[in-house]
């Protein structure tokens, strides 16, 4: 339970159709909205382009914030001013396999006890 609760920093996220490594997710790198420093971002908001906020609150964070993201120039923070969940639905094709891959921290402002 105390996974779900810590901030996970995730700074990349790519779905891939076999070897054809065609992208199905949207803003898989949370490139968009745009920001300078941070974005906070509640549930309910559809700032978050391709993405669902579906509880709690995250935060876009651009390299020039707290860490440098793994690809581009921007990664989100599952832990806003609460946990946040995300979700994003996509079309699938019955047969065909997909390689879900990320990248993913915890938030390194947390102190060791509240990860």
């Amino acid at each position: 339970m105390s996974i779900f609760r810590s901030a996970l920093w995730v700074v990349f996220c790519l779905l891939s159709v076999g070897n054809a490594q065609s992208t199905v997710l949207v803003n898989g790198g949370f490139e968009q909205p745009t920001t300078s420093g941070g974005l906070f971002i509640p549930a309910g908001d559809p700032s978050l382009v391709g993405w669902a906020i579906v509880s709690g609150s995250v935060d876009v964070v651009s390299n020039t914030g707290s860490w440098p993201a793994f690809a581009g120039a921007q990664s989100l923070d599952l832990d806003g001013h609460s946990g946040g969940t995300i979700e994003q639905a996509f079309a699938t094709m019955p047969g065909t396999a997909y390689v879900l891959s990320f990248e993913y921290a915890n938030n390194p402002r947390l102190t060791l006890g509240k990860r």
